[in-house]
C-alpha cells in the first residue's frame, strides 16, 4: 500500500512530526494520526497542509481521498471470508483474546 501523503510530504520537506506539529499549532499525536489515517484532516488543516508544503489543497485532497479509498479496501479484505469458507468474525475473536 501506498504510504500517506501527507507524511510522504513531511519526509520531503525534512521535518520531524513534532515539527508539522509546531508549524500547525497541534499536537505530534494528532500528526501521527493524521498519517496512519486514525484521522482525516478538517478543511482548515488541509488548506494550511498545502501551504506548508507549497501545493493546492485539491491536489492534496485528491490524494488524501485516494490514500483512503484504498486503506478501507485493504480494512475490507480483511473482513473477507476466508479460504476456508469461514468469516472475518475468527479475526474479531482473535483481536478479542
Amino acid at each position: 500500500m501506498k504510504r500517506n501523503p501527507i507524511a510522504c510530504l513531511r519526509e520531503t520537506h525534512r521535518l520531524k512530526q513534532a515539527e508539522l506539529a509546531l508549524l500547525l499549532n497541534t499536537s505530534s499525536a494528532f500528526i501521527s494520526q493524521l498519517e496512519t489515517g486514525a484521522t482525516v484532516p478538517s478543511e482548515s488543516i488541509l488548506s494550511r497542509l498545502a501551504e506548508i508544503f507549497g501545493i493546492e489543497p485539491i491536489d492534496l485532497k485528491n490524494n488524501l481521498q485516494e490514500f483512503y479509498r484504498r486503506r478501507r479496501k485493504q480494512i475490507e479484505k480483511k473482513l473477507e471470508p476466508e479460504p476456508n469458507g469461514k468469516t472475518g468474525a475468527k479475526v474479531v475473536r482473535r483481536i478479542n483474546k
